[in-house]
């Protein structure tokens, strides 16, 4: 139980929205963070999209783009989101943005279903906010426009923002956004894996065997039985067996096979819904936690990348 606590709270640090600041007054402890009026500001939000009402990848794809782009935007501007995206934690800050920096989106569909599209993405940022130290404290002393003596110096200030690996659902008129940064988190201690080290996929020390995740993208409660089997012996052997909660929105089903070969995925929803799926373990390094995921609506189904290697 401490184990799997522990791995519940790391994403708070390692995924979804990090801000190297926390919200900040415009002037305080001797600091200015409102810019000069001859000094440009960004200030200027981004309105939010709508999702389409006809749904198709091309449409679904770029609205997913805008409203990623948008979002940290506005984020990096200093606009509190967090009573409106569940689990994202707002920056509610009011320092000048002078500079401001977005990387390029990165976006890959994950699965085409008859009701909507999941995608993958990840976006960063970052802004430089205006920031002259007025305290006496090492700054030299100088003289303003009306020849009073005053104190000052540029002093460093500016937020960072990565939100990455968002999985994203689009519907007709539906939208919903499942950051990797809330979430709930089982799996085992000790992977499945052969006594011969040479079948097994090399893992180094910070990284975890392939894991599995359950998406709820309609918000409703379900529990859902994952199974995981692995078929290349004449007799099928049971890895892993876990029921988990879909609220919150994510379940991690971590640490699970380090072995290659063909697993069975079978996923069943307390309403008989059941999904069944192969997932091969092939590459020579561990799989990032993108390689397999398990999505579900109104029934399950199922998505698996099997190529996908994590080189960060």
């Amino acid at each position: 139980m401490r184990r799997r606590a522990l791995l519940a709270l790391t994403p708070a640090v390692l995924a979804g929205c990090l801000s190297e600041s926390d919200s900040t007054p415009a002037n305080s402890g001797g600091k200015n963070y409102t810019a000069p009026s001859d000094v440009h500001v960004y200030d200027d939000l981004k309105e939010m999209p709508e999702p389409p009402e006809s749904v198709d990848r091309d449409s679904a794809q770029a609205y997913v783009e805008m409203y990623e782009e948008h979002r940290i935007h506005n984020e990096l501007l200093g606009e509190d989101t967090s009573e409106d995206h569940e689990g994202h934690v707002g920056i509610g800050d009011d320092r000048d943005v002078v500079e401001l920096d977005i990387n390029p989106i990165e976006i890959e569909l994950l699965r085409e279903a008859g009701h909507g599209y999941y995608f993958i993405t990840s976006i960063s940022g970052r802004a430089e906010h205006w920031c002259e130290d007025e305290s006496p404290r090492g700054g030299e002393k100088r003289e303003d426009e009306a020849g009073d003596e005053e104190y000052g110096h540029g002093c460093g200030s500016s937020t960072g923002i990565n939100n990455h690996t968002i999985v994203h659902f689009v519907g007709s008129n539906f939208h919903m956004r499942i950051p990797y940064n809330w979430y709930t988190c089982a799996g085992t201690d000790d992977p499945y894996r052969s006594s011969d080290d040479a079948e097994n996929v090399e893992i180094s020390e910070r990284d975890s065997a392939a894991q599995l995740q359950v998406y709820n993208v309609i918000g409703d409660e379900y529990k859902v039985d994952v199974t995981v089997r692995f078929t290349d012996d004449s007799q099928p052997e049971e890895v892993c067996s876990e029921t988990v909660g879909t609220p919150p929105s994510l379940a991690v089903l971590s640490n699970l096979v380090q072995r290659r070969g063909t697993y069975e995925v079978e996923a069943k929803l307390e309403t008989g819904s059941t999904e069944t799926f192969e997932w091969e373990i092939a590459s020579d390094t561990a799989a990032s936690w993108t390689g397999t995921s398990t999505s579900c609506r109104d029934r399950l189904r199922g998505e698996h990348r099997t190529e996908e290697t994590d080189e960060q």
